[in-house]
């Protein structure tokens, strides 16, 4: 919605081309786009997906992911309070300006600076 209000492009990636490796003739480029789709839908079906069976970890990892005795619960307590409406204004001014925007391509200085109908919807 942002990019079609300030009139920007969307990016695309356009796969025109795919480098494979083939068992028989080694490295191969593929330009016919309905081979780069077949590969590609072959890709994410066998490697994007996520995992059903998770690894095991070393013991190095067991460690390092084991309760710890000198974290105590009641520092965790007020994690999931929300903000009061103070507190938000009061981030929303202490951000620094002039820093690269985020993906929204707005800056910081346009939430400071957006009435309160507009930094409500923030």
């Amino acid at each position: 919605m942002i990019d079609s209000i300030l009139n920007r492009d969307r990016k695309r990636i356009v796969l025109d081309r795919l480098l494979i490796t083939d068992p028989v003739h080694g490295k191969v480029l593929v330009t016919d786009p309905t081979t780069i789709k077949q590969h590609a839908a072959h890709h994410f079906q066998q490697y994007a997906l996520p995992q059903t069976t998770v690894p095991p970890m070393n013991d190095r990892w067991l460690q390092q992911y084991a309760p710890k005795e000198y974290i105590k619960d009641e520092w965790y307590q007020s994690l999931m309070v929300p903000l009061t409406w103070e507190e938000w204004t009061a981030t929303i001014q202490s951000l620094p300006n002039d820093k690269a925007c985020g993906p929204s391509k707005l800056h910081n200085e346009f939430y400071k600076h957006a009435g309160p109908h507009i930094a409500k919807l923030t």
